[in-house]
């Protein structure tokens, strides 16, 4: 008997494998340990972002340079940066850890590819570069609560 939490996935040698899948509850808190985590990482790059920025502008306006196209300059480099740590922060860690990020080993649980082996750097990096509209907009949520596999 099969209970609505489970999913069992054949593998090419024919053995049946039988997964628990986490809820929703388990993935949101799961998610709030990696952002407590990736915000006091954010907290890092941004005070060291701010004396940096201070300090370049300082050399800028010593050379005469335009304070407002340095500024869009630099805070356009901080955004990339911060995109790059949001993204880097998940793909780093569950292509490392086998599908797992800090707050899923704490939580227990790890994404898998749809055949039950550990997910690679092309499925970390795709979920990730997605990540910002799944945040935004719940997609992902969504999906979970209303798919019928409640894998998503």
């Amino acid at each position: 008997m099969k209970f609505f939490n489970q999913i069992s996935l054949q593998t090419p040698e024919s053995v049946e494998l039988d997964f628990n899948l986490a809820g929703v509850g388990n993935r949101a808190y799961a998610l709030l340990i990696d952002y407590i985590i990736w915000s006091l990482i954010l907290l890092f790059v941004l005070i060291f972002g701010i004396f940096f920025s201070i300090q370049f502008l300082d050399i800028w306006k010593n050379f005469g340079g335009d304070d407002e196209q340095a500024s869009l300059w630099i805070i356009s480099i901080q955004l990339l940066i911060l995109f790059a740590i949001y993204v880097g922060y998940f793909v780093i860690f569950e292509t490392i850890w086998q599908g797992q990020t800090p707050g899923k080993r704490y939580v227990k649980i790890r994404v898998i590819r749809d055949d039950g082996r550990p997910v690679r750097l092309q499925q970390t990096t795709l979920r990730a570069l997605f990540r910002p509209v799944d945040d935004t907009l719940f997609i992902g949520m969504l999906l979970i609560l209303f798919s019928k596999k409640k894998n998503v």
